[in-house]
């Protein structure tokens, strides 16, 4: 089955595969030749590094939804939220939130520059088919 352009064109790996450097370097900047947005999904939970976003030609940050549905009550979670906004943005990357289920959630964020968010609050995850059935009919 052919995915819809837009699926083709973004990636998204977890920090894990990042761990084995060179590797993921080369194959990143092969990604990145053939034009695909690159993503690290899941910032900043697990063996994070800077050389990361200063090495590998990244589009995108994920923040975590631990970070997200922590954020309205922990200041130390709203504090690395608002980091990884302002070190993606000056970056010049973009920033997606994930895992956004409330709407002061949502607003905080917005407020704050993220540029996309997902979450159960705009949909529960679905299957590729059902979703290419909905995009088509529309």
């Amino acid at each position: 089955m052919d995915l819809p352009k837009t699926f083709k064109e973004k990636l998204e790996m977890t920090e894990r595969v990042m761990m084995d450097g060179n590797v993921a370097l080369d194959t990143l900047v092969r990604f990145d030749e053939l034009g695909y947005k690159l993503s690290i999904d899941d910032f900043g939970t697990g063996f994070s590094s800077l050389q990361y976003l200063f090495r590998m030609p990244l589009d995108n940050i994920k923040i975590d939804r631990s970070f997200v549905r922590d954020m309205m009550k922990d200041d130390k979670a709203l504090a690395i939220v608002k980091s990884l906004i302002y070190l993606a943005q000056s970056l010049k990357m973009q920033v997606i939130a994930e895992g956004i289920e409330k709407e002061e959630e949502k607003h905080l964020l917005k407020a704050l520059g993220v540029d996309f968010g997902q979450g159960f609050l705009f949909s529960k995850a679905i299957p590729l088919d059902d979703l290419i059935k909905k995009i088509s009919t529309k």
